[in-house]
């Protein structure tokens, strides 16, 4: 699919240092990144303005959203990602030194663009939720028979907080901490029982 992310600011340029131009933007993208979706509506309103050296781009109220699989109860559900504000500057020229690749951003003088697709990518990614979870109240799946708790309650659930509350793999291991700490020496029964 075309995206419609490039955008000429020829008039911009022509104009004097501080002019501005801006743009309604609500396209279908496709990014080409394996973690998102073939296509995304995207919806934002961009203002560039120029400056001696570059491109001022703002995007205020970037919305889009993506499908997960919540990773509690394996069911998808869509995550919103607002971002109220966008900036970057699109240079004229390349600098000398470039110090990150991932932060620079040039306007095409052949044709008097710039393309927003890479900046749009970036700022989606960095927005994309640590732990997909489709509600923090989800309860997730019994690990003994895989029931979705949130439908309902097996009745598993209390023998295995039982269980936590017996099994407590680490008390060995701190008694063995509590040894050292004090100069005695660990028998190789001692440090056989913590393994097991």
């Amino acid at each position: 699919m075309h995206n419609n992310l490039k955008i000429n600011i020829g008039a911009v340029y022509e104009a004097a240092e501080g002019n501005y131009a801006n743009f309604d933007i609500e396209e279908d993208v496709h990014f080409g990144e394996k973690s998102m979706p073939e296509t995304m509506r995207i919806k934002t309103k961009v203002k560039i303005m120029k400056l001696s050296r570059e491109m001022n781009v703002t995007a205020k109220n970037f919305t889009t959203s993506i499908t997960f699989i919540c990773s509690r109860c394996l069911k998808p559900f869509t995550y919103i990602i607002k971002i109220p504000f966008i900036e970057r500057q699109f240079l004229f020229e390349r600098p000398h030194v470039i110090e990150d690749i991932d932060d620079l951003y040039l306007v095409d003088m052949k044709t008097m663009t710039i393309d927003l697709t890479e900046l749009f990518r970036q700022e989606i990614l960095l927005h994309f939720p640590l732990i997909p979870l489709c509600s923090l109240k989800c309860k997730g799946l019994c690990r003994i028979c895989g029931q979705d708790l949130n439908e309902r309650d097996c009745g598993h659930s209390q023998s295995y907080q039982e269980d936590e509350k017996t099994h407590k793999p680490f008390l060995q291991l701190k008694a063995l901490f509590k040894a050292n700490k004090h100069g005695k020496k660990t028998s190789n029964k001692e440090k056989n029982s913590a393994k097991q």
